[in-house]
């Protein structure tokens, strides 16, 4: 009697998983370039005082643009860069708690609400349901 093995989920939806994470390294290495670049809004522009030390947000932004850039490797090979999904998912959820706690100390302005929202979020229950749908035996989600 054979045994009938089943794909891995990222195998059956491998071009949905690809596409999600090609769309979170544009949107990353994007984000990232135009934050180290200034075309982002400032914090003055928020309502916030300037920041004390600029660079500080610069190398907020490179780090945004090299997460972009592990996402790009996890959309090229899903079941072999599975791992970079970790990175993906606790940076988001990272993110969204520390924003949460910022808006509710006034250290956000209000207006910024929907950021963490829009910009984590759908990310994290992304992340979070691609590593739940590929748990298991590495040797089956590998290429």
């Amino acid at each position: 009697m054979s045994r009938q093995t089943s794909r891995p989920p990222t195998l059956r939806h491998r071009t949905a998983w690809r596409t999600f994470f090609a769309l979170a390294g544009l949107l990353s290495v994007g984000g990232g370039v135009a934050g180290m670049l200034g075309l982002v809004a400032r914090p003055e522009a928020l309502g916030m005082a300037p920041p004390l030390y600029p660079f500080a947000f610069e190398l907020v932004f490179l780090a945004v643009l090299v997460f972009g850039l592990g996402y790009f490797l996890l959309a090229a090979a899903p079941e072999r860069n599975r791992d970079i999904a970790w990175l993906g998912l606790t940076s988001k959820l990272g993110g969204l708690i520390i924003s949460l706690r910022a808006l509710d100390s006034g250290q956000l302005p209000a207006s910024s609400w929907a950021q963490p929202l829009v910009a984590d979020l759908p990310w994290a229950i992304g992340f979070a349901l691609f590593l739940w749908l590929t748990r298991g035996d590495p040797d089956e989600t590998n290429d």
